[in-house]
């Protein structure tokens, strides 16, 4: 998972706070609420659960494939009531999980919604990192036929030492065209 931050600030319409990452799978969320919003009032929160890390490592870390498998008895679910306009609380690091039968991928996040007595109660979501790059149940947008691995004519000529060190994972952006580097097709 791209888990490798430690704070994310948000700052929405009604709150503003830090998300904070120890690194032990828990997220610290602390907050406050501006002056739009009641000071003492209930703040519910809620995520995906958090990712299965299963017996095999093919099926272990993927994101869920629909909402309603990421959300189903969530353990990271509840509700706090801000005291003096703060708010705490502590989550597992949610998964992400596919929209409209796999073809989007919704990155882990966290939703926040504030019940101050208004008719209609803002909610905001807090986005968490792009998750786990290179676990995913879709191939990437870039791979739009069987010719993505047809690079073999286009390759220079290298000893296999280089085309080991041309072939290292891209560990920016998993979705790049050029993601396997100069790896020969196989």
């Amino acid at each position: 998972m791209d888990i490798y931050w430690e704070t994310i600030h948000f700052n929405k319409e009604k709150c503003q706070g830090v998300v904070i990452n120890k690194g032990d799978g828990k997220l610290t969320v602390m907050g406050e609420l501006k002056c739009g919003a009641k000071l003492n009032t209930q703040i519910l929160y809620w995520a995906s659960n958090p990712m299965n890390t299963r017996c095999s490592f093919s099926g272990s870390g993927l994101p869920y494939s629909s909402p309603e498998q990421a959300y189903d008895n969530s353990i990271n679910v509840g509700a706090v009531n801000s005291v003096n306009g703060k708010f705490k609380f502590t989550i597992h690091f949610p998964n992400s999980y596919y929209l409209s039968v796999g073809t989007i991928y919704v990155p882990p996040h966290v939703h926040i919604k504030i019940m101050d007595g208004a008719t209609k109660a803002d909610y905001y979501s807090i986005k968490l990192g792009k998750g786990n790059k290179y676990r995913r149940l879709a191939h990437p947008s870039a791979r739009t036929g069987p010719n993505f691995y047809g690079n073999i004519d286009s390759l220079p000529f290298r000893s296999q030492e280089q085309i080991l060190r041309d072939s290292a994972i891209c560990s920016t952006d998993p979705n790049a065209v050029d993601h396997f580097g100069l790896k020969p097709a196989l």
